[in-house]
């Protein structure tokens, strides 16, 4: 099986495709942070995620916000009974961890490129290339947007990346972690809340 996204940082403990990306995004050039991470201003896209490993097999749903195309990004993970779990977010400068059933958010240290994947062909390596562990494949759609697609290779196993305007919209991948699948069903292109990208009130915050 393979990763796909549509067109970076730790998140959520329900899905643990993040240690896969973060292997792949170990392959990419290091590039300063874009003053643009997205074509598109700013928006709200629904994820429903799965993940299967051994006998066991997990579905949430994870809603992603952004703003200032990009630089100020929120996922929000939800619980198996659709209740808001964890948030992940950059204000642009810095990224914290909450966890709302615990009132308690965590100073993550600065904030580079938002919270998610930015999918970028341009940005793999010519090396990675060159050795043949990156390749693109056909376009699809996803969520209504046509999407470009990419496949890498690396420890963590195989993935498949699909993108619109630089937004991952689906993700899949194999390797040792299971196999996951993370596919846009929503995509709503508008401003957003900027509470979003602040700890809420009446929380504890902690800082490293």
């Amino acid at each position: 099986m393979l990763f796909v996204a549509c067109s970076n940082n730790k998140s959520s403990s329900k899905i643990n495709h993040k240690d896969a990306v973060q292997t792949t995004q170990e392959i990419i050039e290091n590039t300063p942070a874009p003053a643009k991470k997205y074509q598109i201003k700013s928006g709200t896209i629904t994820f429903q995620n799965t993940m299967k490993s051994g006998g066991y097999s997990a579905n949430h749903k994870s809603i992603v916000y952004f703003d200032d195309y990009g630089i100020k990004e929120r996922k929000d993970t939800y619980d198996d009974e659709g209740n808001l779990d964890e948030s992940f977010f950059s204000d642009g400068a810095n990224l914290y961890l909450i966890m709302h059933k615990q009132k308690t958010a965590y100073d993550r240290g600065k904030s580079f490129r938002g919270t998610e994947y930015k999918f970028d062909w341009d940005e793999i390596s010519f090396s990675t290339i060159e050795k043949g562990k990156a390749k693109k494949g056909v376009n699809e759609t996803v969520a209504g947007k046509e999407c470009e697609v990419f496949y890498l290779e690396t420890d963590a196993g195989k993935s498949k990346f699909a993108g619109w305007n630089n937004i991952t919209l689906l993700t899949e991948g194999s390797g040792s972690f299971g196999e996951t699948v993370n596919r846009a069903i929503e995509i709503k292109e508008g401003p957003v809340d900027v509470k979003l990208f602040a700890v809420p009130d009446g929380y504890t915050l902690n800082k490293n």
